[in-house]
């Protein structure tokens, strides 16, 4: 994980933060929290433990502040003492790190002057458990009003940022979360809870930890577009040739994966990347086995270099579309994931899931393809 990026970040919050609310505070407001926001969820490491950095504003001079987490419910975590995050802020800002065991918490500071609490402040709902980013074709991006279900479980949040129309090339704003509804934007593409909130669900009840979403898939992409995009060429939507939609935005669909994976992961951490792809290289394309290992095993060195990570991926082995089935592709998968030392494994095998399909490819709740029928 960076932490040039967090200390950056984090001080620029701050300020941002004292700028803009330095003159709306009360005579008795002492400090606020403005990192993390609520159902921000840090990535856990091995021994189910992470470090939740904050930062926050302080609107008279103070000696220390202090922060630690409270368990939301009974069971959701395990509680930490007090400890010192930082001894004399300068500047009308604190920054400091706090670490503790995996589960959902209220984060709570407070501020001290000669010994004396002076002033508080709480977010609620901030986890330390599991972070995802999603990425690949439709069948990962999802769709609205195919009977998504949204999580059960309050503990399963998204990414709220929309970059679905813009396609902005930029870093995300402040990161802002929600919990995973059926209809959500599991920012900054993603479409509904296709069938991550049952994901979502089924991890919180096997680990008893938090979960975090990001999806930055993009519908009836080919692997050779998540290469071209990757070196900087415009990507050709198969399914568009002649057509003013021929090409992907500039940068796209690859932006959006790197993107996440500079940004986010940089504050929030990750344990995995999840691709689902594979249909359209079966069909219409064809594409053969090596073609297609050598674009994936290149997609996932290019996220490497670019951003000076190694994180780990799991491919599920995909290829069913229109009937048909492709040993080429799912081979080329396996390839990949036996591929020594790659950090990448297996995920679910889907050619046989749905069978048939909602439409001709994708997954689905409702019983046919019309919006009118029920789930």
């Amino acid at each position: 994980m960076n932490n040039n990026y967090f200390l950056v970040y984090l001080t620029l919050s701050g300020l941002i933060a004292f700028s803009s609310r330095v003159t709306a505070q009360t005579s008795s407001q002492v400090l606020k929290i403005t990192y993390p926001e609520s159902r921000a969820i840090f990535q856990r490491e091995n021994d189910n433990t992470s470090t939740i950095y904050l930062s926050g504003s302080v609107y008279q001079p103070v000696d220390s502040v202090q922060a630690r987490v409270q368990a939301e419910e009974s069971g959701q975590g395990l509680n930490t003492d007090w400890v010192t995050i930082q001894r004399n802020p300068q500047g009308g800002i604190f920054q400091g790190a706090l670490r503790a065991k995996g589960g959902w918490y209220r984060l709570e500071v407070q501020a001290f002057v000669k010994g004396t609490a002076v002033g508080t402040d709480v977010v609620r709902k901030v986890g330390i458990g599991e972070v995802f980013i999603i990425t690949g074709q439709s069948n990962a991006q999802g769709f609205q009003n195919y009977g998504a279900i949204g999580a059960a479980d309050d503990r399963v949040n998204c990414v709220s940022y929309d970059n679905i129309t813009a396609n902005s090339l930029a870093d995300p704003p402040v990161p802002t979360f929600q919990q995973l509804s059926a209809t959500s934007i599991i920012g900054p593409r993603g479409q509904s809870a296709w069938c991550w909130g049952v994901l979502g669900d089924l991890i919180v009840k096997q680990y008893g930890v938090p979960v975090l979403f990001i999806n930055t898939a993009w519908s009836a992409t080919i692997i050779k577009n998540w290469h071209d995009s990757a070196d900087g060429l415009l990507a050709k939507n198969i399914f568009a040739i002649g057509t003013p939609d021929e090409n992907f935005p500039v940068g796209m669909p690859y932006a959006n994966l790197v993107i996440a994976l500079r940004y986010y992961c940089s504050l929030q951490g990750l344990r995995a990347v999840l691709w689902q792809q594979g249909e359209t290289d079966n069909v219409p394309l064809h594409s053969s086995r090596k073609d297609y290992a050598d674009n994936m095993q290149y997609i996932v060195n290019k996220t490497r270099a670019d951003t000076e990570r190694y994180p780990a991926w799991v491919l599920a082995r995909s290829s069913y579309n229109d009937g048909q089935v492709s040993q080429d592709i799912i081979q080329a998968q396996n390839d990949v994931i036996n591929t020594y030392n790659n950090n990448v494994f297996a995920g679910p095998f889907t050619d046989n899931l749905q069978i048939p399909r909602f439409d001709i490819v994708h997954f689905g709740n409702r019983a046919t393809n019309n919006p009118a029928t029920k789930v």
